[in-house]
This record gives structure tokens, sequence and C-alpha cells, in this order.
């Protein structure tokens, strides 16, 4: 049942009366209820103002359709900026970064990455080499090998990059994961004191050298001895692994840090057949090192009779004197070879009829 707000005031109101009548008193006048004023207006009584005026500073809407991508992109809202930000200066945006990025490595975590990455080349672990070379590994960082150069007495050690590591093994899957990622083919000696092609030849790895001299290995590349391929290849290679070196014209005359040609490398192994295609490829038998030796003064030292026939039929001087004023017949006596000299001898003598 709702309140009836009317009735309640005449309740109050008869209430009053009665109580003043009740003290003899009679209630005189009106009671005054303050009242505002207000004004009603019809709707006929309006008048609309004209359609131009009450539109010249009114404008529809655009079409978001209609707008530039530009535009779309100013009037686009924007997310509520807090107050403490108002008078920041903005931000330089953040460069975008994978989820695979590092930190640059430091110099020891280079060092250890090439170390791993020269040992999984020399294994082939084509897996292994990957992932490090994902992880930074720099495919031509230099590894210290110990005992590198045996001709040394003690031998010496050397720096070889992961593609002269993978070289000297034989590793041709290695060598192309590698070279694929921007391996050196031909290395100063700085960053690998025996190129991959000095390595090759070295271990007699033929499919390896007719890679890398395919890819445009330097046949005439020194290491840091001043030692080239075909020196290697002549003194601990095959006769294949010779003739595929003198296939690609190399200088035959180019001399070593003692002077030596490629000719004294095979005289000091004995390797006969690698001296005679030297020999037919127009090697000179008669080049003398700084002591006057010859590469025959150096078989007859070593008591090499076959060499020494070699090199006599190829046009090595019997007579030819060292610094000490020695001919390789006296060099073979002194050292007790009597074969080699009766046998240098014999041409000596054969050279002297010819005359």
């Amino acid at each position: 049942m709702g309140f009836d707000s009317m009735a309640a005031w005449d309740a109050t109101r008869f209430e009053f009366c009665d109580s003043m009548r009740k003290r003899g008193k009679q209630l005189g006048g009106t009671i005054k209820f303050p009242s505002t004023i207000c004004y009603t207006v019809s709707r006929d009584a309006h008048t609309p103002p004209p359609f131009r005026q009450a539109t010249a500073s009114w404008s529809p809407p655009s079409s978001p359709t209609s707008l530039s991508p530009k535009q779309r992109a100013v009037s686009s809202p924007t997310p509520p900026t807090s107050p403490f930000e108002l008078d920041a200066t903005p931000a330089a945006p953040r460069p975008r970064s994978s989820q695979l990025s590092t930190p640059p490595l430091t110099p020891k975590e280079r060092h250890d990455l090439a170390s791993k990455l020269y040992d999984a080349s020399c294994a082939g672990d084509i897996d292994h080499m990957s992932l490090l070379i994902t992880l930074g590994a720099p495919v031509n960082g230099v590894v210290v090998v110990p005992n590198l150069y045996e001709s040394f007495k003690p031998a010496k050690p050397g720096r070889l990059s992961p593609l002269a590591g993978a070289a000297t093994f034989n590793q041709i899957e290695a060598a192309r994961l590698l070279l694929a990622h921007g391996a050196y083919l031909n290395p100063d000696v700085n960053q690998s004191s025996s190129s991959p092609l000095h390595q090759a030849c070295h271990s007699d790895s033929i499919e390896m050298a007719q890679m890398l001299l395919g890819l445009g290995a330097n046949v005439d590349s020194q290491n840091c001895f001043k030692t080239t391929p075909l020196m290697y290849a002549v003194k601990y290679a095959s006769a294949g692994m010779t003739s595929l070196i003198l296939s690609y014209a190399p200088d035959l005359e180019a001399v070593s840090f003692m002077s030596s040609t490629a000719l004294f490398w095979g005289v000091w192994r004995d390797r006969v057949a690698n001296i005679a295609l030297c020999l037919q490829a127009g090697a000179s038998p008669t080049h003398a090192m700084a002591d006057g030796s010859t590469a025959l003064h150096c078989a007859a030292m070593s008591g090499y009779t076959a060499m020494a026939e070699c090199l006599l039929r190829y046009g090595a001087d019997p007579l030819q004197q060292n610094e000490e004023g020695d001919t390789p017949i006296v060099v073979a006596r002194s050292n007790g070879y009597e074969d080699t000299a009766r046998l240098i001898k014999r041409f000596a003598i054969e050279n002297c009829r010819k005359r």
C-alpha cells in the first residue's frame, strides 16, 4: 500500500489546529510556502531555427573506409597514458631480437668454440660442426697443433684452421660445410700456418686436393716456412698426388726457407718415383742450396743409390762441388757408401767420354 503524502499533511494540520484550540487560541492566517516561478512553453509557441543556421558549424562523422591508412592510424584510439608519462620523452623503439639471439662471445668462449670446431672438423662430425657454427664458432679460427712440423728436431707446433684440419684427415663433407660457411680456401699464414692444400698433400688426400684445387686453391701457396704444396707432395705423398699437383703447373724452382726446391724434399725421403716426375716436368737437377750442395750431394750423403742414378740420368753433374769443394763422389765415400760412390764415378767417366 502506497504512502499518501497529502493525507499525511492534512492529518498533521488537523492535529496542530486541535492543539491550539485546547490552549484557548485560535489559529489565524495561513501557512505560506515558498514557491518557484515556472514557465511552461508550449510546442506551438516554439519556433525552431532555420536548417542552415542549425547545421552551420556541424559536420557529419567520416566513414572509416573513406580515410587513408595514415588517417586511420592517427584517428585510432590510443591506450590511456599514465600521468607519470605525460611529460616524458618518447623512448626509441627497441630493436627486434629473435629468441636465439645471444650476447657477444668473450675471447675465451670464441677460442673454446674454435677448438671444438677444429676437433669436430678433423673427425668429420657434421652434426656437431653445425651446432658449433650455430653457437658462433668461428669457421676461420685457429688452433695451435703440437708437433705439426716434424722435420724439425724437436718438432715445432703450428696453427691450423678447421678447414686445414678437415683436409688433414680427408673429411670431404666437413670441408664442404666449412667452405659453405665462409672458410678461407687460401688463408694467410697468420690465419693458418699451413693451408688446407698443404695439409691434403701432407696426408696424401688426393680427393681432398682435387676438390680444393678445383675450387681455386693456390698451388704455389707457401706456409710459414715457405714450403709449397709440391714440396709436401714430393716428400710425403704418393706419385698420384705429385702428378695431380704437377698438372696445375706449379713453380718447380720455388725455394723454401732452407733455399731448397721441391727436388730436395723428395731426395731426403728417397721418393724416386716422385723425383722422376718432377725431373720429367722440368725441375733442375743442378740447383744448389746455400752451402752449394745439390740434390745429388744429398743422395750421396744418405747412400741412396737408386736416387743418385735417377738424378744422373736427368742431367745431375757428378763433379759439381759444394762450398767445401767436395763432389758427390767424395761425399758418398766420406759417409761410407762405396756403392753409391762407384755409381756416381761411372756416370762421371761416361760424361767425360761423351765430351
